[in-house]
């Protein structure tokens, strides 16, 4: 047996790694998706304006804040990257739960693209999940 399997058996491979941190988020993601069966369509146009609100204000603070503490290029790139992703990865469990919920209304209907119908029939499984977050 070679060192590099004896350390995977004993700490996992980045993968196994990778799935076991991802998978509190895919719990999280298929609870709040049980919960979004009784709301409107226009709920899910509502919550998504207001992520953009959110995001866009946001965007003014950290744009404020580097004003005032005058950052240079790379602080500006790094606080905003930083902030950025913070409230991606905050509102990731509900807009993945949102977007599974609309896949699952979607399924059966039929659309005309070029001549051919197409239909619309997959509800995201978990690992399509854990393949969006990683």
């Amino acid at each position: 047996m070679s060192f590099t399997s004896i350390i995977t058996k004993i700490f996992g491979s980045k993968f196994d790694r990778d799935v076991k941190a991802i998978t509190p988020q895919v719990a999280e993601i298929n609870r709040i998706f049980e919960t979004l069966k009784d709301w409107p369509d226009e709920r899910f146009v509502e919550r998504t304006n207001e992520f953009k609100a959110e995001l866009v204000e946001l965007k003014n603070e950290i744009n404020q804040s580097a004003e005032q503490e005058q950052w240079d290029k790379d602080t500006y790139k790094k606080n905003f990257r930083t902030e950025v992703d913070n409230y991606l990865n905050e509102i990731l469990p509900e807009a993945f739960a949102m977007c599974k919920e609309a896949c699952r209304r979607l399924c059966g209907t039929s659309w005309n693209v070029c001549g051919l119908d197409l239909s619309w029939e997959m509800v995201h499984y978990d690992v399509q999940l854990i393949g969006g977050i990683a």
